[in-house]
């Protein structure tokens, strides 16, 4: 009988362990990916994201402050107009730090409408913002589209690596 109960607590043990052992594992492998993430800053500071990362992760990133670098290329209106925002947003394309062209910045006309105007294509750039989702201008609908809300653009020294 004390047997009996020696090998439940052996077993008990052995099983605490193990689930210990995984849990321990978890917890590294959550860090890991923590620390991997393309897009979450761990310092607080807005983290750099290129085109494509934008495109795969806008949406449940929405709210997060971000930066991109790249090229400016154009003041370009067409998306502004199309979610009917263009009294207050100006838009702009840029090619990221990859080269990929990237088409879905906005800012306020109010602050960066001027600057954005005078810059010319192919000039290097950070841009900081945040991730907004826009509703989409089709009645009834309850969708909304992800855009990068730019706070200010810096024109950089050098062209982005």
């Amino acid at each position: 009988m004390y047997q009996d109960l020696i090998d439940i607590l052996l077993s008990a043990h052995r099983l605490q362990s193990k689930f210990l052992e995984v849990n321990r594992s978890m917890k590294q492998m959550i860090l890991v990916l923590v620390f991997m993430s393309p897009i979450l800053s761990v310092t607080g500071e807005p983290s750099l994201i290129t085109a494509k990362e934008f495109e795969v992760f806008a949406a449940q990133r929405a709210g997060e402050k971000v930066c991109m670098k790249g090229q400016f290329s154009k003041v370009f209106q067409a998306h502004v107009r199309l979610y009917d925002i263009e009294d207050k947003m100006i838009g702009f394309t840029m090619d990221d730090s990859k080269g990929e062209y990237f088409q879905y910045a906005m800012a306020k006309k109010s602050k960066l409408a001027s600057e954005l105007l005078s810059l010319k294509e192919d000039t290097p750039i950070r841009a900081c913002g945040h991730i907004k989702m826009v509703p989409v201008p089709i009645a009834g609908s309850t969708d909304a589209d992800p855009f990068f809300m730019v706070h200010e653009v810096a024109v950089l020294s050098e062209p982005s690596e």
